[in-house]
């Protein structure tokens, strides 16, 4: 019996192993698993009940309850379902007297199994060898209570043969069965949870954004994921099997990687490193490595484990905050500016040098990292520390705000102050940043600079520009006073002279002491200022009445009468005042300089040390003289100048041999303009300087024809201006060239220069006259009499003509005064070699009177007025025809 029962038992270890290997090939399906286990139990159970103890027909012991109980713990409901379904039909279709005991023992093993199960799943059972042993006993113990059903012969034979050994047998077998189940299922749910953990690291690398490669002992490639082909550009089938040296390192850098492998595989643990990769397309990329060898059971390493990124644009933006941290750093030391920042709690960030040297900061100060104890070194170095601490406070308490200001030490350093906090672009607070600039230098320079432009350096006075802004200002006050402003316009009178005979270092000098005398009769309240030259003015503010305008002027008129002392010389200059009044002449600052002007204008063209007020006729005179120069200047290139032409006659016979040349004006509006009023402004302008070379050039051409055609000697003789011979630009050179241009020689020309051009004793007249006598040209004295010209200039500069002003002649009777000055004339020039033209004759008493003095030549309206070049050639032809005793026509 207990052979059989041991038998039985044998097959249970079949079981196990069946069970194992269903388990394993199901897994994929939890179902099938358990409809091939339930029938694998049943099945078992078949065939236990093939080879069962059979008592009496019909009665037969095997091994189903331990099948089914524990079919009922390790497999469930349904697979105990099935398994007790396939037993229980079976007993029933092999039947005999006790079936429905045998289905029992089928229903109450599955029962039993489910039920601990149950409390196994609870926690409440576990499955170890004392309760697997009580569940069998259990199971056992209540299926030979089942026997009783049993007859009661069957029932005793069962008792005294069976129970014993089927208790002894079968409950061990449920332990061992039950132990055998558990170790498969523990090691199945074991691999289970493996295969699940490795495919969830498979999963987890695949789809990691870092490359996960894995390497062999030689370094050929045995794991791709998917971040490698997208980092690399391979393909998991491209890159599987390949070397690594073929895949992602540069040739460059294959050398230093194989020893890094090497290394790697040599030592315990991971090791991180950088380096220069190369994909597919050729890319040089940055990636940053994590490897780890794969070691064996023991211990060899038998391939490499990596785990790799594409850090380029990381790196590439770290190399980005590494330069400009460098840059910042680089601009911050070589800042003009005192740097510092300070973080949101008051700690310092940065100092630069330039902010060390410029407030002498301790090392231990900027060692103790407290920006309070930085900011306490300027405070006690600046002249108003109060403010500065105010200002301070201020910014602590606005962490927004900025501040621009200028704060000066104590030993006059000025310094530009700035200050910004610097904010996140979440809008955090990061701290504060501070600048100090030395602008010491340039204040000065600033300083200077408006001084200069603001300042006359010669006198301290106010300039040009200052004055127009102080003349607006004043305006501005005055309008809103209701009151009045005079403005002064001064020259000084016969300043010039100063100048050429003492030297400009006199003419400095003199200055000075005009404008030291000039503060002391202005008022305080007054501004005076120099417009350049020897010209000034005075701003008379607040007025209400003209009077005091009046008392200042006469003042100053006497008190500049008085000789200036020029360290041994004394000068003795006046004044010239034009007096204009704001707002009874003018409404701007620039119409009351204009009309000052013309008022000063007007007091020398009077007789000088004097003043004048503005009158609008002043203003109208002004205007038509502006209107002139606007013409004047498109008279030449316009064609609107003409040369006339006057005889001058050898009063002895008659002949012509000479003319001179007068410059006519036919404005095309005006009509013909006097020469006394164009030639003036055209001196002033220094359009006399262009006008004179036409005229030159227009007579040399209009000598040549004459002297080809009428008299080979024929001379005309042209008004030259003294702005000429002070000119730079006047190149008489150029004259004389042109004259041997047409064949003529120097004496064809004669220039007529005045008296007061013979005051000018400077080289650059001298030279001039002497380079006209040198190529024979003569020079004409004009008006003689009517200046203050030293004799001994006529035999110095060679003059050889001198021409007698036409008020002698004009009155000119016998034995008259006039008549005396003309004789004197005649018999001086006479006696110095000098030839004589008297201007002006009209009458033929006039014409004898001077013939019979001995004159040499006449000139005046007696003979011909100035007429054009072809009336005067008729003149040519009569005196040619008289002369040869023709009859003129």
């Amino acid at each position: 019996m207990i052979l059989e029962l041991i038998k039985a038992s044998a097959l249970l270890l079949t079981l196990s192993l069946l069970y194992g290997f269903i388990i394993r090939f199901s897994n994929s399906n939890k179902i099938t698993g358990q409809l091939f286990s339930g029938i694998l139990f049943g099945v078992i159970c078949i065939i236990g009940m093939l080879l069962p103890i059979e008592l009496i027909p019909g009665v037969i012991f095997d091994p189903r309850s331990v099948i089914i109980a524990l079919a009922g713990v390790f497999g469930g409901p349904l697979v105990t379902l099935i398994a007790s379904v396939i037993a229980g039909g079976y007993r029933i279709w092999i039947g005999g007297g006790g079936v429905y005991v045998g289905v029992s023992v089928v229903i109450t093993s599955a029962l039993l199994g489910l039920l601990y199960r149950y409390g196994w799943q609870k926690g409440w059972l576990k499955i170890t060898v004392l309760q697997l042993l009580l569940f069998g006993f259990i199971v056992h113990a209540i299926e030979i209570l089942l026997f009783t059903q049993l007859p009661a012969g069957v029932v005793q034979q069962v008792m005294g043969s069976v129970a014993l050994p089927l208790i002894l047998t079968f409950t061990p077998a449920t332990v061992i069965l039950g132990l055998l189940l558990q170790d498969i299922e523990n090691r199945f749910k074991t691999e289970a949870a493996l295969a699940e953990s490795e495919s969830r690291l498979s999963l987890h690398l695949q789809n990691t954004p870092l490359a996960a490669i894995s390497w062999d002992e030689s370094f050929c490639c045995t794991q791709w994921n998917k971040a490698a082909e997208q980092i690399f550009g391979y393909s998991a089938d491209e890159a599987l099997g390949r070397h690594a040296m073929e895949l992602v390192i540069p040739s460059q850098l294959k050398q230093e990687l194989h020893k890094l492998f090497q290394q790697i595989l040599t030592q315990n643990g991971g090791r991180r490193n950088i380096n220069q990769n190369i994909t597919k397309d050729g890319r040089l990329i940055t990636c940053e490595w994590y490897n780890t060898p794969i070691l064996n059971k023991e211990g060899k390493p038998v391939g490499l484990s990596s785990l790799c990124e594409d850090i380029t644009q990381q790196k590439q933006a770290q190399d980005e905050i590494k330069l400009k941290n460098t840059l910042l750093v680089t601009q911050q030391e070589a800042s003009m500016d005192g740097i510092f920042s300070l973080d949101a709690e008051g700690k310092i960030i940065s100092i630069n040098q330039r902010f060390i040297l410029q407030w002498g900061v301790l090392p231990s100060v900027i060692s103790s990292n407290c920006s309070e104890q930085v900011l306490a070194t300027i405070t006690k170095q600046l002249a108003e520390p109060d403010q500065f601490s105010r200002k301070l406070s201020y910014l602590y308490k606005n962490q927004t705000e900025s501040s621009a200001d200028e704060i000066v030490t104590r030993n006059q350093r000025i310094f530009e102050s700035y200050s910004a906090p610097m904010f996140a672009q979440e809008g955090q607070y990061y701290g504060r940043v501070w600048w100090f600039r030395d602008i010491t230098e340039r204040k000065q320079s600033e300083e200077l600079i408006w001084n200069q432009a603001n300042f006359d350096p010669l006198t301290g006075l106010a300039n040009r520009q200052m004055l127009q802004n102080q003349l607006e200002h004043e305006i501005k006050q005055a309008k809103r006073d209701n009151l009045s402003v005079a403005l002064l316009y001064l020259d000084l009178d016969q300043f010039k002279e100063v100048n050429d005979t003492l030297g400009h270092d006199a003419g400095d000098l003199l200055l000075k002491q005009f404008a030291d005398r000039l503060s002391a009769y202005i008022r305080e309240a007054d501004t005076l200022a120099r417009l350049g030259g020897d010209e000034f003015t005075v701003i008379m503010s607040g007025l209400s009445r003209s009077s005091d305008v009046d008392r200042v002027a006469n003042d100053i008129l006497q008190q500049m009468a008085v000789p200036f002392e020029l360290g041994l010389e004394k000068a003795y200059i006046s004044t010239s005042i034009g007096i204009t009044f704001y707002p009874q002449d003018a409404t701007s600052a620039e119409q009351m300089l204009k009309n000052a002007d013309q008022a000063m204008y007007s007091a020398k063209k009077i007789g000088r040390n004097c003043f004048q007020y503005f009158t609008p006729l002043m203003q109208e005179a002004a205007f038509t003289r502006m209107l002139m120069i606007k013409d004047l200047r498109n008279a030449l290139p316009d064609g609107q100048f003409q040369l006339f032409y006057q005889p001058i006659i050898e009063l002895s016979t008659g002949d012509i041999h000479k003319a001179e040349a007068l410059l006519r004006w036919h404005h095309p509006v005006r009509g013909a303009v006097s020469p006394d009023k164009f030639i003036p402004i055209a001196e002033e302008t220094r359009m006399i300087m262009e006008i004179g070379d036409w005229v030159f050039h227009q007579a040399a051409q209009q000598t040549a024809l004459w002297r080809n055609a009428y008299c080979a000697d024929f001379q005309i003789s042209i008004n030259t201006s003294p702005v000429q011979y002070l000119n730079e630009d006047f190149n008489i050179k150029l004259w004389l060239d042109h004259l041997k241009s047409l064949g003529l020689p120097g004496r064809a020309i004669a220039v007529e220069i005045t008296e007061g051009l013979l005051m000018e004793t400077m080289s650059k007249v001298t030279d001039k006259l002497f380079m006209f006598r040198d190529e024979g040209m003569q020079v004409s004295l004009d008006d003689f009499g009517t200046g203050y010209s030293s004799l001994s200039y006529l035999r110095k500069l060679h003059i050889d003509y001198i021409k007698i002003d036409r008020s002698f002649v004009q009155n000119l009777q016998p034995d008259s005064d006039d008549m005396s000055l003309c004789e004197a004339i005649i018999v001086m020039a006479h006696k110095l070699g000098l030839k004589v033209i008297a201007e002006g004759i009209e009458t033929t008493q006039q014409r004898q009177l001077l013939s019979s003095a001995g004159c040499d030549y006449g000139q005046g309206y007696l003979f011909s007025r100035p007429v054009p070049a072809d009336e005067f050639e008729q003149l040519l032809q009569t005196s040619q025809k008289v002369k040869t005793g023709a009859q003129p026509d």
